[in-house]
């Protein structure tokens, strides 16, 4: 799942980084925050750390 999770980035930033450029720095880094904590936000639910 860890190496599954990684290919993944790796796949979002490889398409982002064309674009990167055009972007402020600072908007690519919310982006990429975002998705963790997304992830993150998941990987707890699925653990039943967060009650829904």
């Amino acid at each position: 799942i860890e190496r599954e999770k990684k290919a993944q980035n790796k796949l979002v930033v490889s398409q982002f980084f064309p674009t990167k450029k055009l972007l402020s720095n600072n908007i690519f880094v919310k982006y990429l925050n975002q998705l963790i904590n997304i992830q993150n936000a998941d990987e707890r639910k699925r653990k039943g750390v967060i009650d829904s």
